[in-house]
């Protein structure tokens, strides 16, 4: 086992000890959204599970065992682990010696925009997160974050942080794994205003122009609609902030004003004028 994990899982324990859910409860104990406890009072499998979000969880008693094909892996209390958005696997749910399974899960359907999606693994090595002081911490603030009533903001911030941070484990890339169009999209979304070509845009994601045309077409999402969702995104996000219509046309990359209202009537139903803040 990993060292540092090692070391630092009963500083993890110790960091969320308070969210413990109530003795005898089983099945899932919601905290907040997107965060609850999952508790087994005995040994259960549970098959062909697939995430429909990604999911950060931390074994706090008992043991997991995670199936996917021909991998698996064992995971102890303290041990923090990552599975995919649609990810099929097979868990088992190991009670300790007291007759209790518990585990805090995350669940993260969207990723903050400053987070880049990534490429899904044509491999999955393990599913285990090397833990290190600032992922410990950062997981603990995230989850006390999403614990609040008013945590808006603060918890879009402390996910953020905390996705950042586990970017650089094999295991934690799994958590913002993204297809074709999503990687497309955050990229397009960095620089609206851009001219952007196939090519250019194929080339930053590391694939031909022919191949992503035809991913993103099979995904529904086409080249040429995507750009044009975050143009229209931009120019409304400057509208509701007061700005005028240049201003818009300009965030959006456009230079007939014409050409722009045409395109934000036929994306929002209404003229640049009648979206801007008063």
């Amino acid at each position: 086992m990993n060292q540092m994990l090692s070391d630092l899982r009963p500083r993890l324990l110790a960091r969320l000890d308070h969210f413990a859910a109530p003795p005898g409860l089983t099945g899932e104990h919601q905290i907040a959204d997107r965060l609850f406890c999952y508790c087994a009072l005995r040994r259960e499998r549970i098959a062909s599970i697939v995430p429909g979000a990604a999911i950060l969880g931390i074994v706090l008693r008992g043991r997991k065992e995670i199936w996917c094909g021909t991998f698996s892996e064992v995971l102890t209390p303290g041990t923090a682990f990552a599975l995919p958005r649609g990810m099929p696997v097979d868990v088992v749910n190991i009670p300790d010696d007291r007759g209790l399974y518990e585990s805090l899960v995350l669940q993260i359907d969207q990723l903050p925009p400053d987070v880049a999606p990534c490429a899904a693994p044509s491999r999955i090595e393990r599913v285990s997160v090397a833990l290190t002081p600032a992922i410990v911490e950062a997981i603990a603030h995230t989850a006390a974050a999403l614990g609040t009533a008013r945590s808006g903001t603060i918890a879009k911030l402390r996910l953020g942080e905390l996705l950042t941070l586990l970017s650089d484990d094999p295991a934690g890339r799994l958590l913002l794994a993204g297809d074709a169009a999503e990687r497309a999209r955050w990229l397009i979304d960095a620089e609206p205003d851009r001219d952007w070509q196939v090519g250019d845009l194929a080339r930053a994601l590391g694939m031909g122009a022919s191949s992503l045309r035809r991913e993103l077409d099979r995904l529904g999402r086409p080249f040429r609609s995507l750009v044009a969702e975050s143009r229209m995104q931009a120019a409304r996000r400057v509208l509701e902030a007061g700005g005028d219509t240049a201003a818009a046309m300009a965030a959006a990359g456009y230079r007939s004003r014409s050409h722009f209202t045409r395109a934000f009537r036929q994306a929002h139903g209404r003229t640049p004028g009648a979206s801007r803040a008063t």
